[in-house]
């Protein structure tokens, strides 16, 4: 399971990609929902999270939450992915 925020060029031959976007919660809770069906399925395969998102300035004013748009994509998207897979 890989979470890309442009998933085509990012696929493999036996991952599944599916869009994760750390500027939209949604989208990282939707991401923690399919992690969790996967775990829960018992299929087989290496268990690892590796957050490695990184911006200085993505676009934009402040998120939906009212933060800034680094702040959000470098630290609170992927502590809350960490937090509910």
């Amino acid at each position: 399971l890989l979470g890309c925020r442009v998933p085509r060029g990012c696929a493999e031959r036996r991952t599944r990609v599916l869009p994760l976007e750390m500027l939209d919660l949604s989208s990282v809770q939707s991401f923690a929902h399919e992690a969790h069906e996967f775990l829960a399925s018992g299929a087989p395969g290496l268990r690892l999270l590796v957050n490695n998102a990184g911006a200085k300035q993505p676009p934009g004013g402040p998120t939906d939450i009212g933060i800034s748009p680094t702040w959000q994509t470098n630290f609170v998207g992927p502590f809350l992915l960490t937090e509910i897979v």
